[in-house]
């Protein structure tokens, strides 16, 4: 699931992923490719995804035998037992220290 903070300037008519991609690029956060997918499990397998960004408890629980997993923080998700984060920022600065921090 894609969840972004963005300002009402910064918002653009169209699909929640094509205004995920104006965001990442506005701030110039680099990412190799997003997957948008209902069925998570399935897509983390298919696609072999080494590091899953999630807020979901229940979708947090159905992959983390899969994969990593960042937690963006969330009031719904305090139980969940992973490496959290408030902002992309936070999860750019993990993905590109992944050898000490995940």
């Amino acid at each position: 699931t894609a969840r972004y903070s963005m300002t009402e300037e910064d918002k653009k008519e169209g699909t929640q992923e094509n205004n995920l991609k104006v965001w990442l690029k506005k701030y110039d956060i680099p990412y190799d490719n997003l997957i948008f997918a209902q069925r998570k499990k399935k897509a983390i397998i298919e696609n072999e995804i080494d590091v899953m960004i999630e807020d979901s408890p229940y979708n947090i629980a159905d992959v983390e035998d899969h994969t990593k997993i960042i937690v963006f923080d969330n009031i719904y998700n305090k139980g969940v037992e992973h490496r959290r984060v408030n902002s992309w920022y936070e999860i750019l600065y993990i993905i590109e220290n992944a050898e000490e921090l995940l």
